[in-house]
């Protein structure tokens, strides 16, 4: 469906069922090389054709939603200058986990200094309370920008670093409807290991 069967290996997989015996049925707008082995070739647009097919078979067509996933990593040192340090980095990944350079950018707002990061998204700068919260609170603002092939407006992500918090590590799952063009997040991971003081026993919080 939608294809113009000229790029190979991919084109070489229908030829194949054709060549085996089995009915090979073509979708496309054009004329493709293979369609005089073609039992049936139908010319209109993929979504017209698989529409008809699924009313046809009495399935409901789900609505389509872009799911990203976004990797968040949050460390705080314990050693160098008098004030502690924060580092944060960013990264795109796709369903499985894997790096997915689907960002073109990260705005990240630590009081009213917004800086602009490119791919590797990376940023260390010093812990302070944030205006308005709690003592061992500090607010960041993140801003995620996308490619926009489906509209996809920025979204925004506040994130909140408690003091003491040596690493945090945090799996958000982003999802886009485009027929109404908004963002919804969802947490999928959220890991924090708390640095032990006198007096304060280790702290871990696990995997939902």
């Amino acid at each position: 469906m939608g294809s113009s069967l000229t790029v190979t290996p991919a084109a070489d997989i229908p030829e194949c069922v054709a060549e085996r015996g089995e009915k090979l049925v073509i979708v496309n707008l054009q004329k493709t090389p293979l369609h005089s082995m073609a039992a049936l070739c139908i010319h209109a647009k993929c979504e017209e054709v698989s529409t008809m097919v699924m009313e046809k078979l009495g399935l409901p067509i789900p609505e389509f939603r872009l799911k990203r996933r976004v990797f968040i990593k949050v460390t705080q040192s314990t050693k160098g200058p008098p004030e502690e340090q924060v580092s944060l980095s960013i990264e795109g990944q796709d369903m499985y986990g894997f790096y997915f350079s689907f960002l073109t950018g990260v705005t990240v707002s630590v009081g009213e200094r917004p800086q602009q990061l490119q791919e590797p998204f990376s940023i260390r700068f010093p812990w302070r309370a944030s205006a308005g919260a709690s003592s061992d609170e500090m607010k960041v603002q993140l801003t995620f920008h996308f490619q926009g092939h489906y509209g996809e407006p920025p979204l925004d992500k506040e994130l909140i670093i408690k003091k003491g918090v040596k690493d945090m590590q945090l799996k958000l799952l982003l999802i886009y409807d485009p027929g109404t063009r908004e963002w919804s997040i969802e947490d999928d991971t959220i890991t924090a290991v708390v640095v032990p003081v006198a007096g304060i026993k280790k702290l871990t919080l696990k995997d939902k």
